[in-house]
């Protein structure tokens, strides 16, 4: 809308050089009034006509739209004009919402250049002066011309022929002014902008078949990314998000021995099949679960430890065609472990121990033990 002034300028001008070939001195005073009024009547209608169009259409867009919604579904008109204004609010570049704003912020510079009491006590023509003297009030008066190419167009009834815009008559807006210097400079209140995605997850309004598909596949990265509890009654919980309770805080675990075999191996943690190819030979994969996409993986494995799992599951089966020690049930394991420990993993007991725990009770069990002495061993031979 802040163009219009340049459109009606530019048709004008046009209308100007049509005016030179009017043959005026053979025309009468009623032909040349017909003529100028053609050419007025030409202006507006260029200079109007997409303006106008926009705004009958984006009028009429909301309508239909309700109304549309409205011949599909079984939502009340209350709700549904509850979800369009939702989507509506979702819009951040609202042209009309940038008067009040402008306006804001040049009171607050009249207030700080010129002062309050000078401004607000002055008569409007004196306000006016004040605002146009560029010597004495440079910024309060940048601001003023400012306001008025950018929205000087506007104007009480501004459609009306005979209103005259801001830019032609100002006291308009030297009343609102000192209506804003009066009452203070408070910042007021600007609204917290939802992006159209948070809006739609807002709607009330229920959606097709074809709706939802839609909806969920724009939620599908972070719902794959939640966990469950294995078993579930009634509604799916999510698992709790706590740390595993570890004995004495050692990285040790225990889960079900599913395939036999012992490793020791870095470990290569991984939340989803999107990090598989950082995966190392002979690395020992920890993860929450396994299915079909994990196989080509194997050959590179040492050994496998999940979170989920049971003796028929896919990981389990993978892992003993490939003869790889498998424990699975180790809850939290992706959580404890890092990519990069040096772990154990021993297949047979169902334990998965960082290395450094593994070499104490090791240690420990040397210790513990009774050694054999030699000369029974040699008669035991004989």
């Amino acid at each position: 809308a802040k163009w219009l002034p340049q459109i009606f300028w530019r048709y004008n001008h046009y209308a100007c050089k049509k005016k030179v070939h009017f043959p005026t001195d053979k025309m009468s005073i009623e032909e040349l009034f017909d003529g100028f009024i053609k050419a007025f009547n030409i202006t507006i209608e260029h200079a109007t006509r997409q303006y106008l169009e926009a705004t009958h259409g984006s009028s009429l867009w909301s309508g239909d739209i309700v109304t549309y919604l409205q011949s599909i579904s079984d939502e009340t008109m209350e709700t549904l004009y509850g979800d369009m204004s939702k989507l509506l609010a979702s819009v951040d570049d609202v042209v009309i919402c940038e008067v009040p704003r402008a306006l804001e912020n040049l009171s607050r510079i009249i207030e700080s250049e010129i002062s309050k009491q000078t401004f607000i006590n002055a008569s409007d023509d004196k306000a006016l002066a004040l605002l146009k003297d560029e010597v004495g009030h440079p910024l309060s008066s940048k601001a003023f011309y400012k306001f008025l190419e950018n929205h000087g167009h506007r104007g009480y009834n501004e459609f009306d022929v005979y209103r005259k815009p801001w830019a032609l008559d100002s006291t308009p807006v030297i009343t609102i002014l000192k209506t804003l210097v009066r009452n203070g400079s408070e910042e007021s209140k600007i609204k917290q902008t939802k992006s159209v995605w948070k809006s739609l997850n807002g709607l009330t309004c229920k959606l097709n078949l074809w709706q939802k598909a839609y909806h969920r596949k724009k939620l599908f990265p972070k719902l794959v990314e939640l966990q469950f509890p294995e078993c579930c009654r009634g509604t799916p919980k999510l698992t709790d998000d706590e740390f595993p309770i570890l004995e004495g805080n050692s990285k040790k675990m225990k889960g079900f021995p599913i395939s036999a075999g012992r490793t020791q191996a870095k470990a290569r943690v991984i939340r989803n099949l999107d990090e598989a190819q950082t995966i190392q030979r002979g690395e020992v994969l920890i993860t929450y679960a396994i299915d079909i996409s994990w196989s080509s993986y194997f050959p590179l494995l040492g050994g496998v430890a999940t979170e989920l799992g049971g003796l028929m599951s896919h990981g389990a089966m993978v892992a003993r065609e490939y003869d790889l020690p498998c424990v699975v049930g180790l809850i939290g394991a992706t959580k404890v472990f890092h990519t990069g420990d040096l772990v154990l993993l021993d297949g047979a007991d169902g334990i998965l121990t960082r290395i450094e725990e593994a070499k104490a009770q090791n240690n420990a069990w040397l210790r513990s033990a009774t050694p054999i002495p030699m000369a029974s061993t040699v008669d035991e031979v004989h």
